[in-house]
C-alpha cells in the first residue's frame, strides 16, 4: 500500500515538473531528447499548450497535492492545493506584472533619450517617434502602436500618448505627451526639453530600485517565516511526535493546519500589499 502511494507521488511529482519543463523557455528543446516521438514544440504552440503554460503554477501544486494525498491517505493535502494554488497563481501573475511594468518604465526612458537624438538629427518628430520606438527593445513598440499611426496620418499624437500611459509602467508618457504639446505648438526646443524628462525619469527609476533593494529584506524576513512551520513539522517527525498524523488526519489537527495557513497567506498578502505601498510613495 506504502509503495504504491510513493509510486503515486513520484508520477504526480513527474507530471508536475513536466508540466514546468514545457513552458519554459528551453523546456522544448530538452524535452524532445526524452519525448522524441512526439512534436513539442507543436503541442506547446497549441491552445492546449497555451492554457497550460498560462496556469502552470496551479497545475504543477495540484499534481503534487494529489501525490501527498495519495501518499498519506488523506484528501487534506488535495484540498489545501487548491486554494494554494490559486494563490501562487496570483502571486506568480503579480510578478509578471511588476517585471512588465518595470520594463515599461525602463522603455519610456530610453524612447525620451532616444527620440531627443532623432529629433537633433534633423528627423521630423512624427519621424522621429517612429524611429525612436524602432530603436527601443522590449514592450515599447507595442505600447506606442496608437501613437505612431496617429503620427503617420496626422493625427492627434498627445492624446494617443496619454492613453497609451494608462498603461502599468507607461505613466512618463504623460510628460512626453505635455512636451510634445508645448514644442509643436510654440516651436520650444523639443529635443532638450526630451533629455530632461529622460534625466528626470532615469532618476525617479534609481530611486524606486534602490527602494526595491531596500524592501527585498523585509520580504525575505516575511517568506523566511512562512517557512518555519514546515521546519518544525520535520523537527517535530524526527522527535517521534507524528505531527503529520494529527494535522491530516484529526479534526483538531485539520482546523489548526487550516487556520494557520490562512495566517501564512494574510500575513504574506499584508506584506506584500506593504511592500508594494512603500515603493510606489518613494518612486
Amino acid at each position: 500500500m506504502r509503495a504504491g502511494m510513493g509510486a503515486a507521488l513520484v508520477a504526480a511529482s513527474g507530471v508536475a515538473g513536466l508540466v514546468w519543463l514545457s513552458t519554459t523557455r528551453d523546456g522544448p528543446a530538452r524535452l524532445r531528447g526524452v519525448l522524441g516521438a512526439f512534436d513539442v514544440e507543436r503541442m506547446g504552440r497549441s491552445a492546449f499548450g497555451t492554457a497550460v503554460r498560462r496556469h502552470r503554477v496551479p497545475l504543477a501544486v495540484l499534481a503534487a497535492g494529489s501525490g501527498a494525498a495519495l501518499l498519506l491517505a488523506s484528501p487534506v493535502p488535495a484540498l489545501v492545493a487548491l486554494p494554494g494554488a490559486w494563490a501562487l497563481r496570483r502571486r506568480w501573475a503579480r510578478a509578471a506584472a511588476a517585471r512588465e511594468a518595470a520594463a515599461v518604465r525602463a522603455g519610456v526612458v530610453g524612447l525620451c533619450a532616444a527620440l531627443a537624438g532623432e529629433l537633433r538629427a534633423g528627423r521630423s518628430p512624427e519621424e522621429a517617434l517612429a524611429a525612436a520606438a524602432r530603436a527601443v527593445s522590449g514592450p515599447i513598440p507595442a505600447v506606442l502602436g496608437e501613437a505612431i499611426g496617429s503620427a503617420r496620418v496626422g493625427g492627434d499624437v498627445p492624446d494617443a500618448l496619454d492613453r497609451a500611459a494608462a498603461r502599468p509602467g507607461a505613466a512618463g508618457l504623460r510628460r512626453l505627451a505635455a512636451c510634445w504639446r508645448i514644442a509643436t505648438g510654440r516651436g520650444a526646443g523639443f529635443a532638450s526639453a526630451l533629455e530632461r524628462i529622460a534625466a528626470t525619469l532615469r532618476a525617479e527609476e534609481d530611486a524606486h530600485e534602490e527602494s526595491l533593494a531596500e524592501l527585498a529584506g523585509a520580504r525575505s524576513t516575511a517568506h523566511v517565516l512562512a517557512a518555519l512551520p514546515v521546519f518544525g513539522l520535520f523537527l517535530g517527525s524526527g522527535l517521534g511526535a507524528r505531527p503529520l498524523d494529527v494535522l491530516l488526519r484529526t479534526p483538531t489537527g485539520i482546523t489548526c493546519l487550516c487556520v494557520g495557513l490562512t495566517l501564512v497567506a494574510i500575513g504574506l498578502e499584508w506584506t506584500d500589499r506593504l511592500a508594494a505601498h512603500a515603493a510606489s510613495g518613494a518612486a
